[in-house]
C-alpha cells in the first residue's frame, strides 16, 4: 500500500544494528564489533531535497552487469505545505524553532533503471500556481496534481526564506 513521507523518514532516522559482516573495530579492546548507526539531520537548509528510493538493486544481472534493478512503484505521499523536520534535527541551536517546509518542485521518473522519461510540477513564484513540464510543454497543474508514484525527488523551502535566495547566494547571482 501507499506510503507517507512521514514513514519514509522515520525509516531513515530508526537506530540499526550492523550485521555480522558490517563489524566496527573498537580500539578499546581491539576486537571487531557489532556496532550500531543512526541517521539524524543536524541542520535545517533554506532548500530541502528528498531523494525517493526508486529503485532496488539484487544480484543477478545479465552477463553485462552482476546486479539487476527493479522500479519501485510505491505511492509515497508527502506534503504540499508544512513539512516539520524538527523532530528529525539535532543541532542543539535550532532546538525549539519552527523547521516547516513548502513544497515548490517535484521531479517525476517514468520508466526503469535503464531508460526513462522525466517530468517536473514547479510552483510559479512569479503567479504562485503549479505547473508540469514535460519536455518543451509547459501546462497548468494543481497542487493535487504534483502527488503521484512517479514522484522521485522532492524540492522544499524553508517557510520564511525568501524566493530565490540560497544561503548568501541569489539566483540573480548565479544566473544573471
Amino acid at each position: 500500500g501507499p506510503l507517507t513521507l512521514e514513514q519514509c523518514l522515520q525509516s531513515f532516522t530508526e537506530r540499526e544494528i550492523l550485521s555480522e559482516r558490517d563489524t566496527w573495530y573498537c580500539p578499546q579492546c581491539k576486537q571487531h564489533q557489532r556496532a550500531s548507526k543512526e541517521m539524524a539531520l543536524w541542520s535545517a537548509p533554506t532548500e530541502l531535497i528528498i531523494h525517493l528510493k526508486r529503485f532496488s538493486q539484487h544480484e543477478g544481472g545479465s552477463s553485462f552487469s552482476l546486479f539487476s534493478s527493479d522500479k519501485i512503484e510505491t505511492l509515497v505521499t508527502f506534503p504540499v505545505k508544512g513539512l516539520d523536520i524538527s523532530h528529525y534535527v539535532r543541532s542543539p541551536s535550532l532546538q525549539g524553532q519552527d523547521l516547516v517546509y513548502d513544497l515548490h518542485g517535484v521531479v517525476n521518473h517514468f520508466g526503469g533503471s535503464g531508460f526513462g522519461h522525466y517530468t517536473a510540477y514547479c510552483l510559479s513564484p512569479g503567479d504562485g500556481k503549479w505547473h508540469l513540464f514535460d519536455d518543451s510543454t509547459v501546462s497548468p497543474a494543481s497542487a493535487s496534481d504534483v502527488v503521484t508514484p512517479a514522484a522521485y525527488v522532492l524540492f522544499y523551502r524553508r517557510r520564511g526564506a525568501p524566493v530565490g535566495e540560497f544561503g548568501d547566494t541569489s539566483v540573480h547571482d548565479v544566473c544573471m
